[in-house]
């Protein structure tokens, strides 16, 4: 499957099917979680889409099966 250009209903689609774990907001991490290092290590693709609102973008991982947020507002 093309990961690439969901739309916000099929990534809530692919992270409600895939039981994917919210890890909260990056700007809260004091440390990356183990989950974003792993996914890292072996070379898993993480994908990015412009949130609903123009300061938040989410970050998702199908085969780490995990998702964030960002946001970019001050």
């Amino acid at each position: 499957m093309d990961y690439n250009n969901l739309t916000w209903d099929e990534i809530y689609n692919l992270i409600k099917e895939n039981k994917m774990e919210l890890l909260g907001y990056a700007n809260g991490w004091s440390t990356t979680p183990p989950e974003v290092v792993n996914a890292r290590g072996k070379n898993y693709k993480i994908y990015s889409e412009r949130g609903r609102y123009n300061c938040e973008t989410i970050y998702y991982c199908p085969e780490g099966g995990y998702y964030y947020y960002v946001d970019s507002s001050d």
